[in-house]
């Protein structure tokens, strides 16, 4: 019984931190632009497939700062109109991007992600944000090239499984306890 609680607890912990490590196989793609705009991108893989050619799927876009406030933090990923792109995504040759694409459109014509009236648009030549209501041209620059790094490391497991784990120990702690004092008084007895 205490070695089926000892394996429940060491199981436990190890499925914590490999669920985990699990969740760390993206890479961040940190870029900004004009001065105003900071955006993340999260894309699949991992670190070590940036040493050589990959494609990367876009798997959430986040806004860090700009000059339109309400961008901040603002869900782009499930505005309808970016789901209608497609998967969306780039190439990479090893040590830069050399094509962005959308599932949606022609395989070169970029990346887009919408808030509403509001488009960042992407490609390996320019990027631009765009205020449709407004008929804002937007910012260009001459390059798209976002700079990759991991996900920071030492994620802390659910406070639930932190507690299971506990508790498994606690109980094998007080069985062996048991163990030990009902083999003491047989011993005495003898």
């Amino acid at each position: 019984m205490l070695k089926k609680l000892a394996f429940l607890g060491i199981f436990s912990a190890i499925s914590a931190l490999s669920a985990n490590s699990a969740a760390q196989a993206a890479i961040l793609w940190d870029w900004s632009f004009n001065g105003t705009e900071s955006v993340r991108f999260t894309t699949d893989g991992g670190i070590a497939d940036l040493g050589s050619a990959n494609t990367f799927n876009i798997t959430d876009f986040e806004v860090l700062a700009s000059i339109e406030a309400p961008l901040v933090g603002a869900d782009f990923i499930n505005d309808p109109s970016t789901i209608t792109q497609g998967a969306q995504g780039f190439q990479w040759d090893g040590s830069q991007i050399t094509q962005v694409f959308r599932q949606g459109g022609t395989f070169i014509n970029g990346a887009n992600f919408f808030l509403d009236d509001i488009r960042y648009t992407f490609s390996v030549n320019y990027s631009e944000l765009v205020d449709e209501s407004d008929f804002d041209p937007g910012f260009f620059v001459s390059a798209f090239n976002p700079t990759p790094s991991a996900p920071p490391l030492g994620t802390v497991p659910e406070p639930l499984t932190l507690l299971g784990a506990g508790a498994a120990v606690a109980f094998g702690s007080a069985f062996k306890r048991k163990l030990n004092q009902k083999g003491k008084k047989e011993n005495i007895k003898a």
